[in-house]
């Protein structure tokens, strides 16, 4: 899929869905203000490998670290 940028913040999101690897081209994600957790995020977001900018903030006290899925990501800055 040709997207590179998604706006996923403010959906209370409590989890990522799985189809999220469909957007290999995705350079930013943005899910700010949901109720992610670590098990939130599927295996399959490690297929992001274009991410470079994953905005994470205020997830309503869900989220406490950096998922370690995310450490696979290694093109964030």
């Amino acid at each position: 899929t040709l997207i590179n940028s998604l706006r996923l913040g403010n959906n209370r999101l409590t989890s990522l869905p799985p189809f999220i690897a469909n957007f290999q081209k995705l350079e930013k994600l943005r899910l700010e203000n949901n109720y992610l957790d670590e098990a939130g995020f599927p295996e399959d977001v490690t297929k992001l490998t274009n991410l470079t900018m994953l905005y994470l903030e205020n997830q309503n006290g869900k989220l406490t670290q950096i998922p370690k899925l995310v450490y696979q990501l290694t093109v964030l800055k």
